[in-house]
């Protein structure tokens, strides 16, 4: 309908509506109001069938989809219906349309659509999608939630699917008066679809799932991609539906597992020899962040990083054989045949089982035993839960938006409407690759002419590494003594105190009230300093 919108310029208004007719259009404090009514000339009864006739008619007032950036409120002349049958049980009633509104509802069904497409787009929260549209948000969240529950049950949404992958996120935090709890996502991994969200993830909840999804679609899965959890694979194991099914575990969570072994590998190091935690100046801590990158993306300056700090600080060679198993760990999904890869797996293997290894060496072991079918079917299907990992960025997404109405069935419903060769340690990283593939290039796994070091004496020193320091160098003497008084400390010494104090901020708690903690902070002297 063309009516005078606003300052009374003619303007096109569009009441995409079936069955409605227009009847006024006009702008009151902001807000465009919309008076339509129905065009059916006759209604039948829900009761018996019989036309009736119009009785009465009443103003409903709506809220609808904005305009532009403007709110809009639909005022809909509803016509109150009487029966002409007099045996009929229902005497009158209200002319109903559920394709635009449900009875009681303050929303058209337009405008709950509008708002579930903007909250599953992440464009806005329940909160800012009720200001658009002039209501409270929780408003807003009843449509979104029963719009989304409708798309996620559809069966049109969710096809077969031959690779599923599982993977858990935290819901909520641990607080004082609750655990804290997990939700699973399941995910189509080749096309990166979210299937579904729901409570838990042990064994029980992955089964409970299960069972409750149909028993063709479950049979139809031929792969699973999943972490190292071992409630995950039980319950894929033991499922009567899924006895052919193949297992992968996804080899990032692996190659992590190898990193974490590093770092407490080099943290349990670094208090054995210098007796407390890392220190700006100390060697193992100036290479934390070294240590987990691969070695092929070193450069001159950190090749020589590497070896001062180890040959300084990693006098039993621990660290560094850390190092190496996860090294060799990266070789096993570097690889590009099954061969190799089991060739891989099996070097990894046996390194951490060696007699002289770590503690930290010898749990990674029992790990690499434990799934070592499951690594390998990596390189025969492929699969991987990366799709999955990225999932869970989506749902605390809409967890986020959700404001206070963060629960795992009202997430999963917003949430689902949303390797070289094996022997690369010889190579420079300079080999340009081939023209004709899309691989990466092999990158230099040593020093140029190298190999990575075998395993040293437990009380050797670090001198096998691929490059000996300059003749005449000798390693720098690293000293632990407590830092020099900083600025920082000499502006909170308090009046009074002696020059040769240094005053640190010990803050104790003496008391809580209304939610807050009071603490007083004490300055001690250097005599009051217990030595380290």
């Amino acid at each position: 309908k063309e009516a005078p919108v606003g300052d009374g310029s003619s303007s096109l208004v569009w009441f995409v509506a079936p069955g409605f007719r227009v009847l006024d259009i006009d702008e009151v404090d902001g807000e465009v109001v919309v008076e339509v009514e129905t065009e059916d000339a006759r209604v039948a009864c829900p009761g018996c069938g019989v036309f009736g006739r119009a009785k009465d008619r009443r103003w409903v007032t709506l809220r609808d989809a904005p305009l532009a950036d403007r709110p809009v409120t639909t005022r809909w002349w509803k016509r109150v219906m009487e029966c002409c049958e007099e045996r009929c049980g229902v005497r009158t009633w209200t002319e109903q349309r559920p394709e635009f509104e449900l009875p009681r509802a303050v929303l058209t069904e337009r405008a709950g659509r509008w708002a579930t497409n903007r909250i599953a787009d992440i464009e806005a929260t329940p909160a800012s999608a009720g200001r658009e549209l002039g209501v409270v948000w929780s408003t807003v969240w009843r449509h979104v939630e029963r719009h989304a529950r409708a798309r996620v049950d559809a069966p049109e949404r969710v096809g077969d699917v031959a690779q599923i992958g599982f993977d858990e996120t935290v819901m909520s935090p641990a607080k004082r008066h609750r655990r804290r709890r997990f939700v699973s996502s399941a995910l189509d991994v080749q096309t990166g679809q979210i299937i579904d969200v729901f409570d838990g993830h042990n064994a029980a909840d992955l089964g409970r799932w299960l069972d409750e999804q149909p028993a063709g679609w479950v049979q139809g899965i031929d792969v699973v991609s999943v972490d190292p959890h071992e409630g995950y694979r039980s319950a894929i194991v033991d499922h009567p539906l899924l006895a052919e099914v193949t297992v992968v575990v996804d080899g990032f969570h692996i190659v992590r597992l190898a990193g974490q072994a590093v770092t407490k590998c080099r943290q349990r190091v670094q208090q054995a020899t210098v007796g407390h935690r890392g220190w700006k100046g100390d060697p193992l801590y100036g290479i934390r962040k070294l240590l987990l990158m691969g070695c092929e993306r070193l450069d001159e300056t950190g090749w020589e990083r590497l070896e001062q700090a180890l040959r300084d600080g990693d006098p039993t060679g621990e660290v560094q054989d850390a190092w190496v198993a996860r090294e060799y760990v990266r070789d096993i999904y570097l690889a590009t045949t099954v061969d190799d890869a089991t060739a891989a797996l099996d070097r990894a293997t046996a390194w951490c089982r060696d007699p002289a290894a770590g503690p930290e060496l010898r749990t990674l072991a029992k790990t690499l035993v434990r799934w070592r079918d499951e690594i390998l079917a990596h390189h025969t299907t492929g699969a991987s839960n990366g799709r999955v990992e990225a999932a869970n960025l989506t749902i605390k997404q809409v967890k986020r938006l959700s404001a206070g109405s963060a629960t795992s069935t009202t997430t999963g419903s917003a949430s689902c409407s949303q390797a070289a060769a094996h022997d690369r340690l010889t190579p420079s990283r300079d080999t340009e690759p081939d023209p004709g593939s899309s691989r990466r290039a092999p990158y230099r796994r040593c020093r140029p002419g190298g190999s990575l070091p075998a395993r040293r004496s437990r009380h050797s020193r670090l001198n096998d590494l691929t490059r000996p320091p300059a003749t005449g160098s000798s390693p720098p003497q690293v000293s632990h003594a407590r830092p020099a008084i900083t600025s920082r400390s000499r502006r909170m010494r308090p009046a009074g105190a002696p020059e040769s104090s240094i005053c640190l901020p010990f803050r104790k708690v003496i008391g809580r009230r209304s939610g807050r903690t009071f603490s007083v902070v004490w300055a001690a002297t250097m005599e009051q300093i217990p030595p380290i």
